[in-house]
This record gives C-alpha cells, sequence and structure tokens, in this order.
C-alpha cells in the first residue's frame, strides 16, 4: 500500500503492489493483467504513477504489453542485478552546447558510468519549453515520464517551479546549479579557480609580463558549469598581485571567436606575449590567427588553453578531469535512485598541467 511515510517513490511501491497483487491472484505466464484504469480505480492512485510501475515490471522482464490489447505476464521471476535499470536523462538549454568539445566529455563521461551502472542515457534540449508555463512543465513531464526516467541531471538552470514538479512526482535529480532558497543536491562544479591559478603561475613564471585572457560571457547560465566566471576572477586576481599587464576579452566559446579575439589583441600597440583561453577551442582559434600574422609560437607569443579536449600534440592545455567529473554525475544521482547511502556532491580530483610546444620555450624566458 502505498504511504507518504516510506522513503520510496509512489511508482516504486505500486510496483511492489501489483506484484503482490499477481502473487496472490495466481497469474499463470500469459495471462492478462489488470487494465492502468482497473488498477486506479481498485488501487486509488493517478495514472502516471501507474504507468511508470507498469513500465518499471515491463522493463524488469515481468510483464509485456501488446498495443491495442493490454499487458501479459510474462515471468514472476526477477531479472539479474546488472539488468538495465532504467534511464538517466540529461537536461540542456540546447543543441549547440553540447557541441562544445568540453560539455560533450563532460557527457562521455556520464554516458560511461551510465553503461556500467545499467542505465540507458538519454539526453533532452530543454530551451524555453522547460517551465515556460505549467501546462507545458506538465506535458513536457509526461512525456519524459513515458520514457521511464529514473533521474535526471539538470545541466542549464530552471525556475524553481520546475523543480518543485520533480519533487511532487518523486523523481529523483541532482543540479549543476545552486537555488536560493532550495535545498538540492547541486553538483560541485570542476575545479577551474585551481586551473586559473595554475595557468597564470606557469605563465608569470616565464617571466611573461603582458597575458591576454580569452574567457566566455561573464553571468551566463550554462558557463557557470564550465567555471568561466570563477575563471575570470582568479585570472584577474592573481594578474594584479604579479604585476601584470593584462589584456581580457569575452568570447562565445567557438575557435572563430578565438581566431578574431587573438587578432584584435596583435593589432595593439602592445600586444601580449601570451594568451591564456578558458577553453581549447579558444585556443586553437588563437594559435591560427598568431600563425597567420607570421608570428612564431612559443618564441613570440605563447599560447595555453583551458580543458585538453582536442587531443591537439601541439597546445599546452590545463587538463580539466572533465570525463570524470560526468562520471562522477551519474554515481551520485544513482544514490540518490537507489537510496543506498547519503551522496556528497564535492567532487575533488585536480587540473593537471599539460605542457606542449605551444608554450614549453617561454621556460626560458627567465635567462633570456
Amino acid at each position: 500500500m502505498i504511504s507518504e511515510e516510506k522513503k520510496e517513490p509512489y511508482f516504486i511501491q505500486f510496483k511492489k503492489d501489483i506484484l503482490e497483487i499477481l502473487k496472490k491472484g495466481k497469474y499463470k505466464t500469459g495471462d492478462k493483467i489488470p487494465s492502468e484504469n482497473e488498477f486506479c480505480e481498485s488501487a486509488d492512485v493517478s495514472i502516471r504513477t501507474v504507468r511508470r510501475a507498469l513500465l518499471e515490471l515491463e522493463k524488469d522482464g515481468i510483464i509485456f504489453r501488446r498495443q491495442g490489447r493490454g499487458s501479459f505476464l510474462r515471468t514472476l521471476e526477477t531479472k539479474k542485478e546488472n539488468a538495465i535499470k532504467g534511464t538517466i536523462c540529461v537536461l540542456f538549454s540546447d543543441i549547440e552546447f553540447i557541441t562544445r568539445p568540453s560539455f560533450s566529455t563532460i557527457l562521455k563521461g556520464m554516458e560511461a558510468a551510465c553503461n556500467k551502472l545499467g542505465y540507458h542515457f538519454n539526453m533532452q534540449a530543454i530551451g524555453m519549453r522547460f517551465g515556460k508555463n505549467i501546462n507545458e512543465l506538465k506535458a513536457l513531464g509526461d512525456v519524459l515520464f513515458m520514457k521511464n526516467i529514473n533521474g535526471f541531471i539538470i545541466s542549464s538552470p530552471v525556475k524553481k517551479e520546475d523543480i518543485q514538479f520533480l519533487r511532487e512526482n518523486n523523481m529523483s535529480f541532482i543540479t549543476f546549479h545552486k537555488y536560493k532558497g532550495l535545498n538540492v543536491n547541486a553538483l560541485s562544479p570542476v575545479n577551474f579557480e585551481l586551473a586559473a591559478e595554475i595557468g597564470i603561475e606557469y605563465l608569470a613564471g616565464c617571466a611573461h609580463k603582458r597575458i591576454g585572457v580569452i574567457s566566455g560571457y561573464e553571468n551566463t547560465s550554462d558557463e557557470i558549469i564550465l567555471g568561466n566566471d570563477i575563471f575570470v576572477k582568479t585570472c584577474a586576481k592573481l594578474i594584479s598581485e604579479h604585476g601584470i599587464d593584462a589584456v581580457m576579452r569575452t568570447s562565445d566559446y567557438t575557435e572563430e571567436d578565438g581566431y578574431r579575439i587573438a587578432n584584435e589583441m596583435l593589432k595593439l600597440a602592445k600586444p601580449p606575449t601570451a594568451i591564456f583561453a578558458v577553453d581549447d577551442l579558444l585556443a586553437k582559434g588563437a594559435v591560427k590567427a598568431i600563425q597567420e600574422e607570421g608570428l612564431k609560437i612559443p618564441e613570440d607569443i605563447a599560447v595555453l588553453g583551458c580543458n585538453d579536449s582536442l587531443n591537439d600534440s601541439f597546445l599546452s592545455s590545463i587538463r580539466m578531469p572533465l570525463f570524470n567529473h560526468g562520471k562522477f554525475a551519474v554515481e551520485i544521482l544513482h544514490s540518490l535512485i537507489t537510496k543506498n547511502e547519503k551522496p556528497t556532491a564535492e567532487y575533488t580530483e585536480k587540473p593537471e598541467l599539460v605542457l606542449r610546444d605551444s608554450t614549453e620555450i617561454n621556460k626560458k624566458r627567465k635567462s633570456a
């Protein structure tokens, strides 16, 4: 019997109730079981709860369905522990966002963890639909629930009403953002503060006195995931402490923007002797602009990227643990779904400086 005092979601409770009904009713393989409406009426539960419970039973191989005919008993023996447990869905703002190498690396980590733990991996671009109004929100909810979603990873910020909607439907979820006044399981971001510190300290140690920093646009929702805002603040702070001249520019995380901004920097009366970019795509664009000007890298100008996501044998970069961060997100959500333990959303793996030809020679600047 469903109870609010139990910690399990309603559909899991009712799934167990259906199993008891089937066992006590002496159903045999191939027998038709009660319909969704019959379960609703007899147990006084919502149609959504019944549908999710039946989807769980179908996933476990207990029942099978025939369109227009109903649901039938397959077996009362449960599957092995390594069977598919359901689906984990990642919600993000738009399709363009997942094409960025940095975020796509996070997604690959999520998918790997889903495969290991026995979940299907699903991605959903929410755009303006999620939370636009309550009717559209519930309509999207119906679609997602029909896909047998066990939990959500919310990578883009949503409204408080959206969070409440998921809670009312007993959905497990984690977010990449904190919400004022709401107690949510917010995953700690990858440590871009330390990445910025590693990069600036390295370039300062190479005796660079004028550094160009290319970042993403500040205070935008998705850039919070990729650590842009804290990256900018840390770079500015350390550059000031070292007494280094800085050229700070914002961008749209594309190779084209990196190319455009680097060209602008090179045309300055005092161009930088090093460029540090928040993403490798920006750094790659900067490399192209510098080479087209006939300048040598790193003799004339050094280039340092961040994320190490392009498999570029020339570009020095700060290797971020993005793949493992994605895996960690799924592991946290799995703990919430299974109620195995109280998870901690604090991620501790550190960035690492990877030196290649785009900066390495500048170690000699101190003695030059």
